[in-house]
């Protein structure tokens, strides 16, 4: 309102202000969504219940030790649901810690940061090792840029000398991941 009162005292014509329809409010139609989706939503919430069931079990699970056995025949003691192969590796070596990238609990592949659950053995992959090296963050992220949409991955062999993964995506032409 001030601004229109301006207007008019410096002697510039007002524009005409129409009635838009803009914003009026129309009932919104939304398509359909095909069937494949509403088995995927079906699927994702027995999913989601089970997980849930899961985690609120574990909640009430009390802490209870554990027995961690390395590949040079140490037993370690550890505490289930609570210490990770990070804590871990810590305890043993902070340079232990440092270049680990993986954890092998029997014979499965975990994350670092993953607690342990039962008594187990426990080995450490290091970039060195073959296994650390297909766990490696380099080949996560060039199978995430291969898998972006309109890329195209040219090679997805990991060689020992370092490795190479190619893909091409015009729409991050010249973007840092």
């Amino acid at each position: 309102m001030g601004l229109c009162l301006r207007w008019r005292r410096l002697g510039f014509p007002l524009p005409e202000f129409r009635r838009c329809e803009l914003h009026t409010v129309r009932e919104a139609s939304a398509p359909t969504p095909p069937h494949w989706l509403a088995e995927r939503f079906g699927l994702f919430e027995e999913l989601w219940t089970a997980h849930v069931k899961k985690l609120a079990s574990m909640t009430q699970k009390k802490a209870r030790a554990i027995k961690i056995s390395l590949p040079e025949g140490q037993k370690v003691d550890a505490v289930a649901w609570n210490t990770t192969p990070y804590q871990l590796a810590h305890q043993i070596s902070v340079t232990l810690a440092d270049t680990a990238v993986a954890a092998e609990v029997n014979g499965e592949l975990y994350d670092l940061d993953r607690p342990l659950e039962t008594d187990c053995h426990l080995r450490f992959l290091t970039f060195d090792s073959p296994e650390g090296k297909a766990d490696s963050p380099q080949r996560r992220v060039a199978h995430f840029r291969a898998d972006l949409p309109g890329a195209h991955s040219c090679c997805t062999a990991f060689p020992e000398a370092g490795g190479f993964t190619g893909s091409a995506s015009p729409a991050l032409q010249g973007q840092p991941l």
